[in-house]
């Protein structure tokens, strides 16, 4: 009798070890998407500082106006991003590393910037002397 009580105490263990393992949540792998950033990006933010590290993200004043364009053949469009030199569109860009883009301009001149990014938001900063940068949202 006490053998079959043990037995019986042994088997519900096992079981429900068995169906606790077999029920366990998706692993990280499985729950995340690729990131990319070939997309339509919005302008949402920019971040002007005056020099002297006040500068703070203030909503842009047209919504939904300003975009940047990545494609996955690494070209590119802005209305946004044009060279510093002669107001020359956008032509491609490429990630330098994990945070850096380099935008290339059809006069050839280049720009490289720091950037940051999910599925959903995309920062990109530098290229001033003081902070300054602009944040995206993924266009849908």
């Amino acid at each position: 009798m006490k053998n079959n009580f043990l037995m019986k105490q042994v088997l519900f263990v096992f079981t429900s070890l068995f169906i606790f393992s077999s029920c366990s949540k998706k692993t990280a792998e499985t729950d995340t998407v690729p990131l990319s950033l070939n997309a339509k990006w919005i302008v949402t933010q920019t971040l002007m500082d005056p020099g002297n590290g006040s500068g703070k993200w203030m909503p842009v004043t047209t919504p939904n106006h300003y975009y940047l364009q990545l494609n996955s053949d690494s070209t590119a469009q802005s209305n946004y991003f044009k060279s510093f030199t002669e107001n020359v569109d956008l032509k491609e860009y490429r990630m330098a590393n994990d945070s850096n883009i380099i935008f290339i301009f059809k006069d050839c001149s280049t720009r490289t910037y720091y950037c940051q990014f999910d599925n959903k938001s995309l920062t990109i900063t530098g290229g001033c002397y003081e902070a300054c940068g602009s944040r995206f949202t993924r266009s849908r």
